[in-house]
């Protein structure tokens, strides 16, 4: 009996031992890119699968966010992370291999830029709406005027600045026709997440 107790002690031991265990010289760093996706609170983060770890584990602000499957060897990785709105945050990748062993976290910083009141309509950024704005969309496409807040000039809201966006304004300020949708008249944010944002507008009052 005591030596049947003894082998099944070594069995257990090299069970133990036979379960693969993840070296430091075997830990592979993910090199992890992210990239702010515009006019939203996703990143959009890439790394390399080194084809050695079970699963990635996704951090925000040192907080779990997601596990990610992994891919072929020597595939990309890629994944849409929320980041909790604006300001500076800290996203870090780590391949795990369950129970047995982790690599080192792959991290980077992002910033996210405070957002900017506007009022919708008013490209030339003079806290007015008339005439003159309309005129200042027709420059910028037609000519070299830049304008300092592109989702001011976005009259109707589709997320981008073409001739649309004058003929509205001339629309709703020579013949009644429908006001530009929010932040309008008053300053305000953005609600519509879009491509397109503003660079250096004036202080609303």
């Amino acid at each position: 009996m005591r030596n049947r107790n003894l082998l099944s002690a070594l069995l257990a031991i090299v069970a133990v031992f036979s379960i693969p265990v993840l070296t430091e010289a075997q830990a592979a760093s993910l090199n992890i890119c992210c990239n702010p996706v515009p006019g939203s609170n996703l990143i959009h983060i890439s790394f390399i699968d080194p084809g050695i770890y079970a699963q990635f584990e996704v951090t925000v602000n040192a907080a779990p966010m997601m596990v990610l499957p992994p891919a072929a060897p020597s595939a990309t990785i890629t994944a849409l992370v929320p980041v909790p709105g604006n300001g500076t945050h800290t996203i870090c990748v780590r391949g795990t291999m369950g129970p047995t062993g982790a690599g080192p976290p792959s991290c980077c910083q992002v910033t996210l830029p405070l957002p900017k009141e506007f009022i919708r309509g008013d490209s030339n950024d003079d806290k007015t709406l008339n005439i003159a704005d309309p005129i200042a969309t027709l420059q910028m496409l037609f000519g070299s005027l830049p304008l300092t807040c592109d989702d001011a000039a976005d009259a109707n809201d589709d997320g981008a600045v073409d001739l649309a966006d004058p003929i509205h304004m001339m629309s709703y300020l020579l013949n009644g026709g429908m006001a530009p949708p929010a932040p309008f008249p008053l300053c305000g944010l953005d609600p519509t997440l879009d491509g397109i944002d503003c660079l250096n507008v004036s202080l609303c009052p």
